[in-house]
């Protein structure tokens, strides 16, 4: 169904922006896991300092990646589909990760795993369009917020998973709780039909565009 127009859009519940703002913190979090886990992964893998060390700078390559690829098709993809696709590629990712027993499937589960966390940047802006226009700014400042606490709190939930069980708890525990949301998220968001008139060469140009004409 079309985009409601915004006399007809009906206030979002409290208690939907609070689930939206828990899966941003959820989905941009878990970008951060692997900092305070690096030595459980060095000893339980029987890696190097710096093997074990990179998998920080691969999760933030993902992410980036995942920025640049995919979160500029939000208006030409069902933003619903992309959202909840996003949560489920980064769940099932995470849940693969826990289960890695080499370097090389640590790595590119890493990558895929935060590469699928930008759901969160898809989902922002599209609780903006579904919002009435007088609440459309304190939503944003809501899901912004449990972005922000995401990141924040990660950190800690990695380390005291991490102590109490083991650093595979951490991405495994955090993959089920996505898909769960990813279930919500699916029942909740409006399904929207996405813009016409647009192409992916002219979405990726007009990132160059930008970049040139507004530098900073």
């Amino acid at each position: 169904m079309p985009l409601p127009k915004p006399e007809t859009v009906s206030p979002l519940s409290s208690q939907f922006v609070l689930l939206m703002a828990i899966a941003c913190g959820l989905c941009a979090g878990s970008a951060y896991f692997n900092q305070p886990l690096i030595y459980s992964i060095e000893k339980s893998l029987k890696l190097s300092t710096s093997q074990a060390g990179l998998t920080v700078v691969l999760a933030q390559i993902g992410y980036v990646l995942g920025l640049m690829l995919l979160v500029p098709l939000g208006d030409f993809l069902n933003k619903r589909k992309l959202v909840v696709s996003l949560m489920v590629f980064a769940a099932l990712s995470q849940i693969l990760l826990s289960l890695s027993t080499t370097l090389s499937t640590l790595y590119f589960f890493t990558l895929c795993a935060t590469f699928g966390a930008i759901s969160a940047q898809v989902l922002i802006p599209f609780a903006s369009t579904i919002s009435p226009p007088e609440s459309s700014a304190a939503t944003v400042g809501k899901l912004m917020s449990g972005l922000v606490m995401g990141i924040i709190l990660s950190r800690t939930f990695a380390g005291f998973v991490s102590t109490y069980w083991s650093w595979e708890s951490v991405y495994l525990s955090s993959g089920m709780i996505t898909l769960l949301f990813a279930v919500v998220m699916w029942q909740k968001l409006l399904n929207t039909q996405p813009q016409t008139g647009l192409t992916i060469s002219g979405i990726y140009r007009s990132l160059f565009v930008l970049a040139r004409n507004n530098p900073h």
